[in-house]
């Protein structure tokens, strides 16, 4: 079907074919945006994605509104490679009409987006979450609590207007909009609390021994009291001195830690934080870092990116985190690689191999110990090339979201450049799901047959998967990056059936835990001590490394420590041998220690002989 803009409008485009619960991809042109094309995406009557220019998700289909000439084309039956939109379409619309009715207001140019922004002025976008203005991949702090700003910071205010009569200032009044009334409000709301801070303040300024009141006593005249008051008064005790860095006191460091420990991949928020304990009661047995004992607090966000900013939240400001450490998901990274840079606070060894974690140049606060999954799973296509697979018979089978998207963008990378093939077969499911099927099936029916499965998927459903295809093909080949957590796949595999397990490939960015590496001994030896009913495991062991390389960071950074210390201190990182067989460094355009991949392959008992991926 095609057609054109304004015979039918953008938005009763996209309502039509949800409301009609297809599966199509819908495909625009315009001459009107600087963007140009887009592609948006509607499966069983839901908007999963959407592309328009450089735009994705959410953000693509605001833009799209203001699409007001140029024609659509739609496909039918056309699934989305991937999933980035988890907002409901009616909320969504909502808030981009919103935006598009501000436009088109009179004043409405000030909050346009980037093409209508006067010139000088920075970048932004119009929140979904709170309806404030944020620069570029600004993190919402307090979604649906803060006023909607009025334009964006930097731009210059008008010249003033001459004073209104009451009448006039009455009818303006009224005539505001609500970002003016939820701002006022907002002022007023402070006045109470600023009225308390005060008191607090002078409660803490009032000596101590000064004699109270007495109610019953005449009011005395200034002339009486002044006297008095300068003779006998001593003079007021200095206030006692605050903590000037969050999380950090005389003895002691708090470091939060944001992942599942619910939902069908808990093992691994579980895992992370035996491994970074593991590594703290090692430090902590040796006196802590320059007096300090150091510790972790847990928050779940059941691995849901929904719930990943209430969970930074509570670790910032209920916990008073000094910084974030360990934080598991590649989705939810991308809530916390904003959050921790508006903060100015650091995020040390997320267990994702995302892209977001690994920007160039790197963004100061964000610091990796391992491998990205693009460098994974390219590993493993190479190993499995060099097998006799020919590439046009790989398949890559991810958890929809941006860690599949980055095993599949290097991957494909890796095909155009080195074997000038142009696509890579790609089956997904719902992220925080076991739904497998729809991609068990149209891997089954691929012609020609798929004869081996890159994995970027959760242990429950990679498992499921496996099962599922080796009914099929029991000679597919399966390999998975690192992120499923190797111990947890492998129990799974066990409760399904042994035999289907055998010959899994597994990617490793840590040496594996049945390896005698001298890290592996030492890990091994404090798990004995702080969690001696804990078995060995690939994920926890990566946590006992990020927690030692954290701990060499703190030691560098001195006795006065902050965020900005630390930073320095772990830039300062060069071939720190922790006993992995792999020197860790870090530099100002360096922020990922390890660029390593190991190799281990599953055998029927549910164990892991390790082999050379090169």
């Amino acid at each position: 079907m095609v057609g054109n803009f304004p015979d039918v409008s953008f938005p009763d485009l996209i309502q039509f074919y949800c409301m009609s619960k297809k599966t199509v991809a819908i495909r625009v042109s315009t001459p009107d945006l600087p963007e140009g094309r887009g592609e948006f995406f509607v499966a069983d009557g839901e908007l999963l994605d959407a592309r328009f220019g450089e735009r994705v998700g959410v953000e693509a289909l605001y833009r799209a509104l203001h699409i007001r000439r140029g024609s659509f084309e739609v496909e039918v039956d056309v699934r989305p490679p991937m999933r980035r939109i988890h907002v409901p379409l009616n909320e969504v619309l909502l808030q981009g009409m919103h935006d598009v009715d501000e436009v088109a207001a009179p004043g409405g140019a000030a909050r346009a987006r980037d093409d209508a922004l006067p010139a000088g002025a920075p970048s932004g976008r119009l929140c979904p979450d709170c309806g404030t203005w944020h620069t570029e991949d600004a993190y919402c702090p307090e979604p649906a609590t803060q006023p909607v700003h009025t334009g964006p910071v930097g731009v210059q205010p008008a010249a003033a207007e001459p004073l209104l009569t009451p009448l006039e200032e009455a009818e303006a009044e009224a005539a505001a909009d609500s970002g003016r009334k939820l701002t006022g409000l907002a002022i007023l709301g402070g006045i109470p609390l600023i009225g308390i801070a005060a008191l607090v303040l002078l409660f803490l300024l009032k000596p101590k021994d000064a004699p109270p009141a007495v109610p019953e006593a005449p009011v005395a005249t200034p002339a009486t009291v002044a006297a008095p008051a300068v003779a006998t008064a001593p003079a007021p005790a200095p206030a006692p001195a605050l903590p000037s860095v969050q999380g950090v006191t005389a003895d002691s460091i708090l470091f939060g830690l944001a992942a599942p420990f619910s939902g069908p991949s808990k093992e691994l928020g579980r895992q992370m934080r035996v491994g970074l304990e593991a590594a703290f009661g090692q430090a902590n047995e040796a006196g802590g870092v320059r007096g300090r004992k150091l510790s972790v607090v847990p928050e779940d966000d059941g691995l849901d990116p929904a719930r990943t900013p209430g969970a930074l939240r509570a670790l910032w400001e209920k916990r008073k985190v000094f910084a974030l450490v360990g934080n598991v998901g590649a989705a939810n990274a991308m809530a916390s690689v904003p959050f921790v840079l508006e903060r100015r606070t650091v995020l040390l060894g997320a267990f994702s191999g995302a892209q977001v974690l690994r920007r160039d140049p790197p963004d100061r606060y964000v610091f990796n110990l391992r491998a990205s999954d693009a460098e994974e799973a390219v590993a493993v296509v190479r190993f499995l090339i060099r097998r006799g697979i020919r590439p046009e018979l790989l398949a890559l089978f991810g958890e929809e979201g941006p860690a599949s998207e980055a095993a599949y963008q290097g991957v494909l990378k890796l095909l155009r450049r080195d074997y000038k093939l142009g696509a890579l077969f790609r089956v997904g499911y719902p992220r925080n799901t076991l739904d497998i099927e729809d991609a068990v099936q149209r891997i089954r029916l691929h012609q020609p047959p798929i004869r081996a499965v890159v994995m970027v998927a959760s242990y429950r459903a990679a498992a499921r998967f496996i099962a599922r295809m080796r009914a099929y093909s029991p000679s597919m080949s399966f390999a998975s990056v690192s992120s499923v957590g190797a111990t947890a796949l492998a129990e799974e595999m066990q409760q399904l059936s042994p035999a289907q397990g055998e010959g899994v490939i597994v990617t490793q960015v840590v040496p594996p835990v049945d390896s005698g590496a001298s890290a592996v001994l030492a890990y091994k030896k404090q798990l004995e001590k702080t969690a001696p009913d804990e078995r060995p495991d690939a994920v926890s062991f990566e946590g006992y490394l990020v927690g030692r390389l954290l701990v060499e960071g703190l030691q560098r950074a001195g006795r006065e420590l902050d965020g900005e210390k630390l930073v320095d201190a772990l830039e300062s990182i060069r071939d720190l041998d922790l006993g992995t067989g792999t020197k860790l460094s870090f530099g100002p355009s360096e922020h990922q220690a390890s660029h390593r991949v190991w190799g281990t392959l599953l055998d029927a008992r549910g164990r892991y002989q390790v082999f050379d991926l090169e």
